[in-house]
This record gives structure tokens, sequence and C-alpha cells, in this order.
């Protein structure tokens, strides 16, 4: 984000206006372009702290939120599936080169990942 500022305040030497804050128009310093430039640094700068605090609390918040859920017992992710009856015979079947692990998981109606998963469990 600094780097497209950068971009458009020094190489398109485009002006930051911000409405309610006259201060920081640097329309206004044209005949003063050190002033211009510093205040549009200091714009610049200020948004970059704002916005990484607004992360930081956001990210402090979400993490504070998972932490309650987590004494609350909440359970996170998907509930595992439940091994088919066939699973036995199947896997028996894929363990002795009968089938191969795609078929394997297409025959219990699984991702491949899965039966993976569940033969090395």
């Amino acid at each position: 984000m600094i780097r497209q500022l950068d971009i458009i305040t020094r190489e398109k030497e485009a002006d930051i206006v911000i409405l309610d804050m006259p201060l920081l128009d640097t329309r206004a310093k044209r005949g003063d372009d050190l002033t211009g430039k510093f205040i549009s640094n200091l714009v610049i700068q200020i948004f970059l702290y704002v916005a990484h605090m607004e992360r930081s609390m956001n990210h402090q918040r979400t993490m504070d939120g998972l932490a309650a859920a987590r004494v609350r017992g909440v359970q996170f992710g998907r509930r595992p599936l439940e091994k088919p009856e066939s699973y036995a015979e199947i896997r028996r079947q894929w363990e002795s080169g009968k089938l191969s692990e795609r078929k394997a998981a297409c025959l219990l109606v699984i991702s491949r990942p899965t039966f993976h998963k569940w033969v090395h469990e």
C-alpha cells in the first residue's frame, strides 16, 4: 500500500485532499512544494498507522472470540465422516492390492484424501 501511495503522490504528482480536514489539503501548498510533500508523507503515514492498528485490533478481537468459543466447548471445523460398514472389507482389498486407493474411495463414496487419511489413522 505504501508503494501505491508513493506512486500516486510522487510519480503522478497527485494531491491528497481530505474534505473534512482542510489542514491536510495538499492542493493549497503548491507554492511551497516541500511543505506539500511533508504533509503528503505525514498523511500517508497516519493512514498506514490507522490501518495497521485496525488490522491488529480486528485480529485480536477474532482471537478473543475464538478463545471464548473454545471455553464454551464449541467444535470448529467439519464434523468427521463416519466410516461405512463396508470400509473394513474395502480396506482389506486395497491392502492386498486388488483395489487402487482411488477405486476404494469411489466404492466408499468418499474422496481419495479421506480414504488415505482413514487408512493412515
